[in-house]
C-alpha cells in the first residue's frame, strides 16, 4: 500500500518538476516578447506567419458570420448608454434536440443605472460573478422549451435575465445581447 501512495503521489510530482526544468532548459531567447518600441513596431509590419494560409469560411458557416454582422450593426445604441455598460463577452450554450443540436451563440453587455456603478462594477470579479451568474441562466433555459422552437424570443430572453442578474447585483438596468444567433447541427 505505501509503494502505491508513494508512486501516486511521487511520480506526478517528478513528472511536474522534470517539465518544468525542461522548460527552462530549453527556453530560447525569443520565447518571451520584447517590450522595446522598435522591435513592437517591427512586429506590426511584418505580417502573421498563418495570413497566407488562412482559408476561406466553408459555405455553412457563412449564415454564421452574416448573422453576426448583422447582429452588430444593431447591437448598442452608442450614445444612449456611453459609459454605462459591462462587456461580459461571448457565451455558446449547446441545446441538445431529438434530431440535432443548436448552438446559440450569445455576447452580453450589461447596462447599469449609471456611469459610476459601470466603473465600480467592471471589474474581473464582478464581470466573472455576472458571466457565472448569466451562464446558470442560460443554461437553466436551454434545459427547458424555451429553446427548443426554430425561433427564440431575445426580449423574453433579456428580460428574464435581467431580472435574474436585479436579484444578484441592484443597479442592473438592463441585459443587451450584443450579438446572438443560432446554428443547427444534425445529429450523427
Amino acid at each position: 500500500m505505501f509503494r502505491i501512495l508513494c508512486l501516486l503521489v511521487g511520480l506526478p510530482t517528478i513528472c511536474v518538476a522534470a517539465g518544468f526544468g525542461a522548460g527552462l532548459v530549453f527556453e530560447t531567447p525569443n520565447d518571451h516578447a520584447s517590450t522595446s518600441p522598435a522591435t513592437r513596431h517591427a512586429a506590426q509590419e511584418r505580417p502573421a506567419p498563418h495570413a497566407e494560409t488562412h482559408a476561406e469560411a466553408p459555405a455553412e458557416d457563412a449564415d454564421i458570420v452574416q448573422a453576426a454582422a448583422r447582429s452588430d450593426e444593431t447591437a448598442l445604441p452608442k450614445p444612449m448608454l456611453e459609459g454605462r455598460v459591462i462587456r461580459v463577452g461571448r457565451m455558446t450554450v449547446p441545446v441538445r434536440k431529438a434530431r440535432s443540436t443548436s448552438y446559440i451563440v450569445v455576447e452580453f453587455g450589461i447596462a447599469m443605472e449609471s456611469p459610476e456603478q459601470a466603473q465600480a462594477y467592471g471589474t474581473l470579479d464582478h464581470t466573472i460573478r455576472f458571466r457565472d451568474a448569466l451562464l446558470v441562466e442560460l443554461t437553466e433555459r436551454a434545459k427547458s422549451d424555451a429553446f427548443k422552437g426554430p425561433a427564440i424570443d431575445t426580449e423574453a430572453l433579456s428580460a428574464h435575465l435581467r431580472d435574474a442578474l436585479a436579484e444578484l447585483q441592484p443597479g442592473v438596468e438592463d441585459v443587451l445581447l450584443l450579438q446572438f444567433y443560432k446554428h443547427d447541427v444534425p445529429n450523427a
